[in-house]
């Protein structure tokens, strides 16, 4: 009777030990699920609790509350917990040194966040994964560069941003670190605008606040090329609007979408105001960037 009886335990361990891990897949991806419908709290909390009761941890799991603890709780040092447990479980997998580039960035040691975004870029087996290696490695030489406006490291970050550039992902950034590399490093005014003009297109405020004073700087504007259409008090918020855009694309030569993305992020501000604020505040900004 009594191997009967050790049989029949160890089948119900063994069945018991299935579904135990079994639950942990289900809700590692319902984690993963909530993640991506933008529930971060939930998420959150469901992959801290399946990390803490599943050994090992699953792989999407770590991944989630890793991210979520990093972006959405903003503590780079608490989310390596999860990263370095993703990269010892899956050494072979790139997303664990990729996220683990950006926590170190955050805690702004930058040769630890080149080192494994460089890893991320070698693990990964898709040009799209690399090129998502290659955007932290740009990001971090950049930050590394920043405080003593080191020249060798922004060349090396513009030298992958040039790269990354081509990703649908990281266009729009990448055409505006691309510009602040142009213009700031290599004073070449013209690549810097004709990248700022790209970054504004797919709508980067900055790249779009940059634009005008850059075209000034390269051609001051002509008050021949643009007539007010009258006295501004006597406009509303609209028209002022777009005396606004009018106005840049006569004085500083840009597209009609270009004009009306600049106008948008520099009026962005305004919207907490009231109308008569607003109205003072469009007069000022007409009046600041010479269209009179």
């Amino acid at each position: 009777m009594k191997p009967v009886l050790i049989s029949i335990v160890l089948f119900f361990s063994l069945s018991s030990l299935a579904m135990d891990m079994s639950e942990c897949k289900k809700r590692s991806a319902q984690a993963d699920q909530l993640s991506s419908q933008g529930k971060k709290d939930e998420a959150l909390e469901l992959a801290v609790k399946v990390v803490n009761s599943c050994k090992p941890a699953p792989y999407n799991a770590l991944m989630v509350a890793g991210k979520k603890t990093l972006h959405h709780l903003k503590n780079p040092e608490e989310s390596l917990k999860y990263f370095n447990q993703a990269i010892a479980q899956g050494p072979e997998y790139y997303m664990g040194y990729l996220n683990a580039s950006a926590a170190y960035m955050g805690l702004e040691k930058y040769d630890k966040a080149i080192e494994l975004a460089k890893k991320a870029v070698e693990k990964a087996k898709s040009k799209n994964d690399k090129l998502k290696g290659r955007y932290n490695l740009g990001l971090a030489y950049f930050k590394k560069a920043a405080p003593n406006n080191d020249k060798e490291n922004y060349t090396l970050g513009y030298e992958e941003f040039k790269q990354t550039v081509s990703s649908r992902l990281f266009k729009t950034t990448s055409h505006y670190f691309m510009a602040l590399y142009e213009e700031v490093i290599l004073h070449d005014e013209a690549k810097a605008r004709a990248n700022y003009t790209e970054a504004c297109k797919g709508r980067h405020q900055a790249s779009c606040q940059t634009l005008p004073v850059l075209t000034a700087r390269m051609a001051p504007y002509k008050k021949s090329n643009y007539k007010p259409a009258g006295d501004f008090n006597s406009l509303n918020l609209t028209q002022l609007s777009n005396e606004m855009k009018e106005c840049y694309k006569a004085k500083y030569n840009m597209e009609d979408g270009i004009a009306e993305r600049t106008v948008a992020s520099i009026t962005g501000s305004f919207q907490t105001m009231d109308d008569q604020q607003k109205k003072k505040m469009y007069i000022s900004t007409l009046n600041s960037i010479g269209c009179k």
